[in-house]
C-alpha cells in the first residue's frame, strides 16, 4: 500500500543539498541524471521561500532534514501502533495520542494566526511607505533565492500530466 498519495515531479537548477535535504525516500538514493521531488515537498518548500525569501542554503537544508525527520518520526509512529481497539490499555493510550496531537494542533495554529498577523502587518507597512512597488520588492526578493534558478518540470504521471495541461488550457 501507498504511504502518501502524491506523484514525484522533475525538478531541475536546484542545489545538490537542498536536493537532498527536501527528497523524500528513495528517491534521494537514485543516480541524479533526473532529480525527483513529491509534492507536498515542493509545496512546502515554495511556502518556505515566499515567506522567507533571503533564507540561505544551509538554513534550507536545515529545514527539509527537519521536515524529513518530523514525518519519518510520524510515519513509525503510526506503523508501530496496534489498532486492537478491544483492550482497554489500548484505547486510554489512543485516546491519550490524539488529546496530544489536537494541542499540538492548537498551538501550530497560534503560530500560524501570529505569522498571518505579522505578516499583514508587514505587508501593510511596506505598501504604505513605497506604494506600488511592493511587486517589483517581492519579485526582487524572490530572483534574489538560493531557489531562483529551480524550475519543476512535468510529475512521472501521465494522467496527473493530462489533467494539468487541460486545467491550465482552460484556466
Amino acid at each position: 500500500m501507498q504511504l502518501h498519495e502524491d506523484v514525484p515531479f522533475v525538478v531541475t537548477g536546484m542545489d545538490a543539498a537542498v536536493f537532498e535535504a527536501w527528497t523524500r525516500g528513495k528517491l534521494k538514493d537514485k543516480s541524479r541524471t533526473h532529480d525527483l521531488m513529491h509534492a507536498n515537498r515542493l509545496s512546502e518548500l515554495r511556502t518556505l521561500v515566499r515567506n522567507r525569501p533571503l533564507i540561505t542554503l544551509d538554513r534550507l537544508v536545515e529545514e527539509g532534514k527537519a521536515l524529513d525527520m518530523s514525518e519519518r518520526l510520524r510515519c513509525e509512529k503510526q506503523s508501530t501502533q496496534l489498532h486492537d481497539v478491544t483492550n482497554t490499555a489500548q484505547m486510554k493510550k489512543m485516546v491519550s495520542e490524539v488529546k496530544d496531537e489536537l494541542e499540538v494542533l492548537r498551538e501550530k495554529d497560534k503560530v500560524s494566526q501570529l505569522e498571518e498577523i505579522l505578516d499583514v502587518d508587514v505587508d501593510t507597512f511596506v505598501r504604505r511607505k513605497l506604494g506600488h512597488h511592493t511587486k517589483s520588492l517581492e519579485s526582487d526578493l524572490l530572483d534574489s533565492s538560493p531557489l531562483s534558478g529551480s524550475r519543476i518540470g512535468p510529475s512521472l504521471s501521465t494522467k496527473l500530466n493530462f489533467i494539468l495541461s487541460e486545467v491550465s488550457m482552460h484556466a
